[in-house]
């Protein structure tokens, strides 16, 4: 009897202080999580650096880098709608109309103005630009499908889809 007098208390006094434990240590990595320096503060630090010009090369370099990759896609569209021309599916017209379109389009949207978006908002306005991409396309007299490419390693053919390896 004396012993379940002395162990009931012991039990819920163990139990308390693990929970307690828990908490502590879920409040303590929430709050080192917020408080994550920034790459260029860390770097800034690091190596003693002001980190405002840190942060400026950061920038430049992602910057330099996303130019890269578009003038790098704008490549690979202009050779697609090349082939496109030399089959004799669109007309150089048609390609120079193509071309100008998705300029335009990149210049109007940015993929950050996406990133402020819910996940609902962003389908709903991919899928807006996409039903207005089709019209534009329709009054041209492009068939929509050459407009865009198909994704890496996929390729339509009138209308059937056969999936290629991927380099």
């Amino acid at each position: 009897m004396k012993s379940n007098k002395f162990l009931s208390p012991l039990v819920a006094i163990l139990v308390a202080s693990g929970i307690l434990f828990g908490v502590s240590i879920v409040v303590a990595n929430a709050q080192s999580t917020d408080s994550l320096p920034s790459l260029a503060q860390s770097i800034a630090t690091k190596f003693d650096l002001n980190e405002s010009d840190v942060q400026t090369l950061i920038n430049t370099y992602s910057e330099q880098q996303q130019e890269k990759r578009l003038q790098s896609m704008e490549l690979r569209q202009k050779n697609r709608l090349d082939k496109l021309v030399s089959q004799g599916k669109i007309s150089s017209s048609q390609e120079s109309n193509i071309i100008n379109e998705l300029h335009a389009l990149r210049s109007k949207y940015s993929l950050f103005s996406l990133q402020n978006m819910t996940a609902q908002q962003r389908k709903q306005s991919l899928k807006n630009e996409r039903t207005a991409l089709k019209s534009w396309a329709s009054s041209k007299g492009i068939d929509f499908r050459y407009i865009l490419p198909a994704p890496v390693g996929i390729h339509f053919e009138l209308g059937k889809q056969s999936v290629t390896p991927t380099p």
